[in-house]
């Protein structure tokens, strides 16, 4: 029996943790609910196109609407490349409403067929990068590889439940047909997909290509206060740039009133913050210094000394701000500055 719920106990827990993060939960719900809506949308057409021209006409919509699908597809990569996929998302949840109203319309005023199968195609060739833009994102969203691994084996459960979502679409179709009339139904099942696209535009960031790193290095980061927040993406972006440091004990790692142009990471020792001659804090493993002058572009806030032979790693002004670029990692670390200066704490 083991050999069996194994597996599920596995799908679960690598479920509960990456819907456990905002952004990928509203991913995989996005995901399942547009193919529900997707199909709800092909059942009414495929009511309509039958009732006015037959199971030929029928069949060739399936078909023609494919087609463009394909080619959109392939393309997806050259559009992941010029545009952010949030604004990708948000573009093709627009344009399948319009489909879906277009279509609305065309049936309300017995518009001809073939501009029923166009748009059947425009809506279905719109939705082709859906699944690359949303896993191109999934590495700006996770906060941590274990993280993302998880987000991958949920996508996989997801994609199971979403073949229940097309048995939802299927089913839904005639009750919305029934309720409201096709061109109700038409409405309805076109307004979920920009309804979702809007709920998820805000929750997610620029996509970057993921970089593989030491996890290690990784971990490290993340127990930095400045960083633990950040999106995985931002962290391997600062890992990437890291050039390690020692200090003997007694060097002066920072000093206040000078310009500052690092970020310092301690990996191993002690070192010691002090602010106009008064000794702050004490800090080892896991701790940053320096956030503050990068951010304000101001004046070191504090002078840092190591008190045992320190390791670690130095981050470069220039790839400390751009990993932050991002409007909720650059207000992640903000916050943490002016924690450090309200406290008197100030690291730099």
């Amino acid at each position: 029996m083991a050999r069996f719920t194994g597996p599920i106990r596995s799908a679960l827990a690598a479920l509960r943790e990456a819907l456990a993060n905002d952004g990928i939960r509203r991913l995989e719900i996005a995901w399942m609910l547009g193919i529900a809506a997707d199909t709800a949308l092909l059942v009414v057409l495929l009511v309509v196109v039958y009732e006015r021209d037959g199971i030929v006409a029928t069949g060739l919509l399936g078909a023609v609407r494919m087609a463009p699908a394909v080619v959109a597809g392939m393309l997806s990569g050259a559009i992941l490349q010029r545009f952010r996929g949030d604004r990708i998302l948000l573009g093709i949840g627009l344009t399948r409403a319009a489909a879906a109203a277009l279509c609305a319309l065309v049936i309300a005023t017995d518009g001809p067929t073939p501009l029923l199968f166009l748009l059947a195609a425009l809506a279905t060739a719109a939705g082709a990068p859906v699944r690359p833009t949303q896993a191109t994102l999934m590495p700006a969203l996770a906060r941590s590889p274990s993280e993302l691994v998880a987000a991958n084996m949920a996508w996989s459960t997801g994609e199971g439940i979403a073949g229940l979502g097309m048995v939802s679409g299927s089913l839904l179709a005639p009750l919305l047909i029934a309720a409201f009339g096709t061109r109700g139904a038409l409405s309805v099942s076109g307004a979920i997909l920009p309804i979702i696209a809007l709920i998820i535009y805000s929750r997610i960031g620029r996509a970057d290509r993921i970089t593989v790193v030491d996890e290690r290095t990784v971990h490290l980061l993340r127990e930095v206060p400045a960083f633990a927040e950040l999106p995985l993406t931002a962290v391997e972006r600062l890992a990437t740039g890291l050039v390690p440091v020692t200090f003997a004990t007694g060097d002066m790692v920072m000093r206040q009133g000078e310009d500052g142009d690092e970020f310092i990471v301690v990996d191993t020792g002690e070192i010691e913050v002090s602010v106009d001659g008064r000794v702050t804090q004490r800090l080892g493993h896991g701790s940053g210094v320096g956030e503050i002058a990068l951010l304000r572009r101001s004046p070191r806030t504090a002078t840092v000394i190591a008190l045992t032979e320190v390791t670690g790693y130095s981050v470069a002004s220039t790839t400390f701000l751009a990993a932050i670029a991002g409007p909720a990692s650059a207000a992640v670390t903000e916050r943490m500055a002016e924690a450090n200066l309200a406290r008197g704490g100030a690291t730099g």
